[in-house]
């Protein structure tokens, strides 16, 4: 099987991470792709609970059945590694290709994460574009990696990205709700449970 891994902190998860993830899987032909909501950020402060966040991302795709989630990160103590997450999984799902879907941004910021070569060597990776990065940067880094790791690198430029969680956190904070870009279990849990 092929199997697209979609880690992030979703603080919220939004309508924009559903959309992407429909393209990659149609895009690549995966045969689904698991979200992986992260335990404890070493990248980020101040995340929303773990399992708020993880608890909406199961909301958020439960009526898509070529999407799954895990919680191996949410039940983490400590720092989440996307390299421990890897290894395990690689374990769990042995004779499984592995694509590591991800924004530009981290991309780019690749070698500041954990064993960051061990990804590199054991996953494919599908970039999506974020607003304000060089796609010649991007296609630069591309062909290092590929040279040096001999790894599957694919940029995906027609899913745009312009959707920011922390906006969507501060309309929340301010009781705004209007602007539609949340999922409807996502947005009615963070209502009932004064997330934000």
């Amino acid at each position: 099987m092929k199997i697209g891994l979609f880690g992030g902190t979703f603080d919220p998860i939004h309508t924009a991470h559903i959309e992407l993830a429909n393209i990659v899987l149609e895009e690549f032909s995966l045969d689904k792709i698991i979200f992986i909501p992260s335990g404890k950020s070493y990248f980020k402060n101040n995340v929303t609970n773990k399992w708020a966040r993880y608890e909406m991302v199961k909301l958020a795709i439960a009526s898509f059945p070529k999407f799954d989630i895990s919680d191996i990160e949410t039940k983490r103590f400590g720092n989440s590694y996307a390299c421990n997450t890897v290894k395990t999984l690689k374990k769990i799902y042995p004779e499984n290709t592995f694509f590591w879907i991800m924004g530009s941004d981290s991309f780019l910021e690749l070698p500041t994460w954990k064993n960051y070569n061990y990804l590199l060597k054991n996953l494919n990776f599908i970039v999506y574009m974020r607003p304000g990065d060089s796609l010649v940067n991007l296609e630069i880094t591309s062909k290092k990696y590929k040279d040096e790791f001999h790894t599957s690198i694919s940029l995906i430029e027609n899913a745009k990205y312009y959707i920011s969680s922390s906006e969507i956190r501060e309309h929340i904070h301010d009781k705004d709700f209007s602007f539609k870009t949340l999922p409807q279990g996502v947005e009615n849990y963070i209502k009932k449970n004064n997330i934000y």
